[in-house]
């Protein structure tokens, strides 16, 4: 069983650093729901992005939410796309 099937299953918690990495995903995913639906989040998640130099998934397992939540909302204000 995998970490995120034990902490939703209850037979363990995050620790501290479970806990900033919860709290980090939630933060890229609360801009993104603010930004477009969850469908086109998949897509851009997956996708090729100029601006960050590759997918925004693999930048976020590489350097966390800052840099994507920053390329979410230059998109949102037209800077990009």
């Amino acid at each position: 069983m995998d970490v995120l099937a034990r902490w939703a299953s209850g037979q363990d918690a995050p620790d501290a650093e479970g806990r900033l990495r919860l709290a980090d995903l939630d933060a890229l995913v609360g801009h993104l729901h603010r930004a477009c639906t969850p469908a086109q989040a998949m897509d851009w998640m997956c996708s090729p992005n100029v601006q960050l130099g590759s997918r925004p998934i693999d930048v976020y397992r590489t350097q966390g939410s800052a840099p994507v939540i920053g390329a979410i909302q230059a998109n949102a204000q037209g800077a990009f796309g």
